[in-house]
C-alpha cells in the first residue's frame, strides 16, 4: 500500500523540526581545561632547573593552588578557570634566565595563551611546548596586589554537537528521499 504523498512530507518536516528544537536547546560545547587534572611547577634559573613543585590538582571552583602551596612562592595563589589563569598577587622575580613557572596539562591542552588585559603584570615570555606551558616572569616586579592573567586558546578540530549532528542527518534524509521522488517521477 502506498503512503500518501502529503504524509511522507510530514514525516520529513517533523524531523526537521525536532532537529532544529535540539539545537536550540542544547547548549554550545566549549573546550576548557575544567576537570583537567594540571600540574604546577616553578624553574629557576633556566627551564632545565626544577625549583619547586605544588603537585597537580583538578581545575574546578575555588583557587587551585592557594598561597603557600607552592614552595618559595608563598606570597603566591594560583587560580585555573575553564579558559585562564591567574596567579595573584604581590611578587618580585629575580634576573634569571627563566623565573617562572610551568601547567601541565594531563589532558585537555590549550593551543595557545596571551595576557588579558585586565592584568596587573606580565610575564616577558609564554611558551606552549607540547602539554606544557611556560610563563616567564624573569626581573618582573609587581607590589600592586594585582593578578596576572593569562587567557588560554582552544582550536583544532572541533567536534559537532549532538543536535548538529542529527540536523544534518535530516539533511541527508531529505536530499535522499527527494532524488528518491525525482526518480519515481522520472520512471512514471
Amino acid at each position: 500500500m502506498a503512503e500518501p504523498q502529503g504524509f511522507r512530507m510530514k514525516i520529513h518536516l517533523a524531523c526537521m523540526a525536532g532537529a532544529l528544537a535540539a539545537i536550540l536547546v542544547s547548549a554550545e560545547a566549549q573546550a576548557g581545561i575544567n576537570g583537567t587534572s594540571v600540574d604546577l611547577s616553578a624553574y629557576y634559573p633556566d627551564m632545565s632547573s626544577l625549583y619547586s613543585d605544588a603537585g597537580s590538582a583538578i581545575v574546578g571552583p575555588g583557587v587551585d593552588f592557594p598561597f603557600n602551596s607552592l614552595p618559595g612562592y608563598d606570597s603566591l595563589s594560583f587560580d585555573l578557570s575553564d579558559t585562564q589563569i591567574s596567579i595573584c598577587c604581590n611578587a618580585v622575580f629575580a634576573d634569571a634566565a627563566f623565573n617562572g613557572f610551568a601547567f601541565t596539562f594531563s589532558s585537555v591542552v590549550p593551543t595557545g595563551a596571551f595576557v588579558d588585559p585586565s592584568s596587573a603584570y606580565a610575564p616577558v615570555g609564554i611558551s606552549l611546548i607540547g602539554n606544557t606551558l611556560f610563563l616567564n616572569y624573569q626581573n618582573v616586579v609587581n607590589l600592586t596586589n594585582g593578578a596576572s592573567v593569562i587567557d588560554l586558546q582552544f582550536g583544532g578540530v572541533s567536534v559537532p554537537e549532538p543536535a548538529t549532528w542529527a540536523l544534518m542527518l535530516s539533511g541527508f534524509g531529505l536530499a535522499g528521499a527527494a532524488l528518491r521522488r525525482r526518480r519515481t517521477m522520472v520512471a512514471a
